[in-house]
């Protein structure tokens, strides 16, 4: 066989040059060798230098790639197969951290909210009801409109008095809307304001009456308060601000928003434990005028503790409300100056006067002072779920009652008392927030004459005031979140109204479509 020196050239060349294309430990041949034989290759004619270049040039390529592969398997990570459930886990999980950081930092929208709106909160609701009156039937039917005999001015008895509906029964469609805002300012101040719609001023009520040939009905400022909180434990409150003292509609109707200023104080002595006390002073009318300089208030304090274990918790606080000025002061004879005393504002049960002394015309003041002692405790248990069975215990006594003093000022003919009590229990959710959510609650109550203010106590029960005693029935349930239907039974009887005023007996009730926000 004969072998060219041809051939042994380009078999050679072409074998290093390969070599060369090897991975270090596997190299037959020197790199720089297999070029310099290329080129010997070109130098002799037995290989052309575009040949030869395309030789080098491969194998170059050749070894590049295969760095390539070595680097790409000494990094690369074997992943095991992940479930289709696991993946979608990974994915929510991460979603949920990147969505709550874009939350945080506010880079999720183009136009971030400013970081102020975060100090507002946004509250109101809406009630439809249908209330029905039912009056007993032996109801005494003379009973004086005093509201409407001061609001007069006075009326002369001749002429005929005024007097209430108390033996015809009646039914009427109302509704309520009230919309709050709550404002953090600054890290410890807050203001507060609430609208109302109503059809007057009462300070006990926010009804407005659907019925009236669609007139347009009122807007009130139902709330309007600042408040301040120099340290943690302590809070100053001043305006027209929520009821800031524990309790229950025996003293304070629900509706009611008192106006002055408060302080209240709350220390933890535990965890689970801590006390709390209130004190606040409440003007209710200024006077004046050439003669006469006349302020009336009403001076509050209130002191308790609450305590939580496990699903138990127990709340009680002891108060005392001290009104000044309240009484009227009868005039000298056909004298008219001490007319100024009588109350703007009158409820019913509260014994009461004709400050007027010209034996003709009547105007009404309030026979008694008002020193009311307090005393409320609430005691609820945690069943299972969103279910709680609450009972609420409710005591006053007017401590500056004096019988002989108002039977003095020849009042009217209910036989004065001076104590009041409430006992009621509570089974259901403590909030009406979705569909499903219920409650059911019952009552009974005794208020006597003077026990407390009669504009103050609860509007709904006996149509309102003391001298009354009685039960309440009631019932919610849950249609739609934040949404539920309620009723209400109310069936009071006067407590003793003497032989001249003998009966005096109402059931009430009330239909309800709630929504709140």
């Amino acid at each position: 066989m004969k072998i060219s020196l041809r051939g042994i050239l380009m078999s050679c060349g072409a074998g290093l040059v390969l070599a060369a294309a090897a991975p270090a430990s596997a190299q037959s041949g020197d790199p720089e060798f297999s070029v310099e034989l290329l080129q010997l290759m070109v130098d002799e004619g037995l290989l052309s230098a575009e040949k030869a270049q395309g030789l080098l040039d491969r194998a170059r390529a050749r070894v590049e790639e295969k760095k390539a592969r070595e680097v790409a398997q000494a990094t690369a990570i074997e992943v095991p197969y992940v479930p289709e459930i696991v993946r979608e886990q990974i994915r929510d999980e991460v979603k949920a951290e990147v969505i709550a950081k874009a939350q945080e930092e506010r880079w999720i929208t183009a136009d971030p909210i400013p970081k102020w709106i975060d100090g507002i909160e946004l509250s109101g609701d809406i009630r439809l009801r249908r209330e029905q009156t039912y009056f007993n039937e032996d109801n005494f039917f003379g009973f004086p409109d005093l509201q409407f005999i001061n609001d007069a001015g006075g009326v002369v008895a001749a002429e005929g008095v005024p007097t209430l509906n108390t033996t015809n029964d009646f039914g009427r469609s109302l509704y309520r809307a009230r919309l709050g805002v709550k404002a953090r300012v600054a890290e410890a101040v807050e203001v507060g304001l609430r609208l109302g719609a109503g059809r007057d001023r009462s300070p006990i009520s926010t009804n407005a009456l659907l019925g009236e040939y669609f007139q347009k009905d009122g807007l009130w400022i139902d709330r309007a308060y600042l408040s301040v909180r120099p340290i943690d434990q302590l809070t100053l409150t001043g305006g027209r601000m929520p009821n800031p003292f524990f309790s229950t509609d025996l003293v304070w109707d629900e509706d009611i928003n008192p106006e002055g200023v408060a302080a209240t104080v709350r220390v933890p002595v535990t965890g689970k434990a801590g006390l709390f006390a209130v004190a606040g002073a409440f003007p209710l009318e200024s006077y004046q005028t050439n003669a006469v300089d006349l302020e009336r208030w009403m001076w509050g304090v209130q002191a308790g503790g609450e305590v939580k274990a496990g699903d138990l918790t127990f709340k009680a606080a002891v108060a005392y409300y001290d009104y000044r000025n309240l009484e009227g002061v009868k005039n000298s004879q056909d004298s008219r100056l001490t007319d100024y005393t009588a109350l703007p504002v009158l409820g019913i049960g509260n014994s009461k006067f004709n400050i007027r002394n010209d034996a003709t015309t009547q105007l009404i003041g309030l026979s008694s002072d008002f020193d009311v002692l307090n005393a409320t405790a609430s005691l609820g248990y945690r069943m299972f779920d969103d279910v709680e069975i609450r009972l609420t215990g409710d005591y006053a006594r007017n401590l500056a009652f004096d019988a002989d003093a108002i039977a003095a000022l020849e009042s009217s003919s209910a036989n004065p008392g001076d104590t009041a009590w409430q006992v009621r229990l509570d089974l259901g959710s403590p909030a009406m927030s979705g569909f499903g959510d219920w409650f059911l609650g019952a009552a009974y109550k005794r208020l006597e004459t003077d026990s407390v203010l009669d504009i103050f106590t609860d509007s709904d029960f006996g149509a309102g005031g003391t001298d009354l005693e009685g039960y309440v029935l009631e019932g919610g349930f849950g249609v739609y979140r934040n949404t539920w239907l309620g009723a209400r039974w109310l069936s009071a009887d006067a407590i003793d109204r003497a032989a001249l005023v003998p009966v005096y007996g109402a059931d009430i009730l009330m239909i309800d479509l709630n929504a709140a926000f």
